[in-house]
């Protein structure tokens, strides 16, 4: 028959051996669509990055009105056109799109991890700076086993848009155009680095916030995340 002590040892070791073969668990990664603020900020964010010229004339674009975005390529399009990726990283924040821009919630949760852990390291790689960690998911796509696998390689932000400009979406100028004013104080607008209504409508859609009193920040000065352009790996 067992003693109280040798029980309770028993038991300490039970736990002990418990904690030691359960992994913990990580979070899940807090999707925003926008920030609630007084302050009249709206952040512009390009994503995809398939069109490296037309990333280029969206950052001529910004530099033009004084105005900033974020851009999240996916790994393999930023993969294809380095130096531009290179460039566009001395000036504002890249944040992860995955690697090949798949639908995440069709993936398994490894493919899922890998997805969003290896598009870091590839950028990096190219870059020589480090990821903002903030995530999307491609097609706003997302469902629990994505915001898990998000947070466990790293990603605690998951930002989405509350306008989205709708320029891929076969839409004429006016229309784009229309969609992209209609973001509010915190406001995340969606962009893609790519389509060439993008580049045609950015000049009067900055036109018409800087006529509002609207100013530009980042994702990482919207959602209080640490970022500086001269930070390197």
């Amino acid at each position: 028959m067992l003693t109280r002590r040798t029980w309770l040892a028993l038991v300490a070791a039970t736990i002990a051996l418990l904690l030691a073969v359960t992994p913990v668990m990580a979070g899940y990664a807090t999707a925003v669509r926008h920030v609630v603020t007084d302050q009249k900020i709206i952040a512009l964010t390009f994503d995809d990055g398939w069109s490296p010229s037309r990333a280029l004339q969206i950052d001529s674009i910004l530099q033009q009105y004084g105005a900033t975005g974020t851009f999240l390529p996916y790994a393999n399009a930023a993969d294809d056109a380095p130096s531009t990726w290179r460039y566009l990283a001395k000036h504002y924040p890249i944040a992860d799109h995955t690697t090949t821009h798949r639908k995440l919630t069709t993936l398994s949760a490894s493919t899922v991890f890998w997805e969003i852990d290896n598009a870091r390291k590839v950028i990096e790689g190219i870059t020589g700076r480090p990821l903002v960690r903030i995530f999307r998911p491609p097609y706003m796509a997302y469902n629990d086993t994505v915001r898990y696998e998000a947070y466990r390689a790293g990603f605690k932000i998951m930002a989405l848009w509350s306008v989205d400009s709708g320029d891929t979406a076969g839409l004429t100028d006016t229309q784009v155009y229309n969609h992209a004013i209609s973001g509010n104080k915190g406001g995340i607008v969606l962009f893609h680095a790519g389509p060439a209504v993008t580049v045609r409508v950015l000049p009067k859609v900055l036109a018409y916030y800087k006529r509002h009193g609207f100013t530009f920040v980042t994702l990482p000065k919207l959602l209080g995340i640490p970022w500086s352009p001269s930070t390197t790996l």
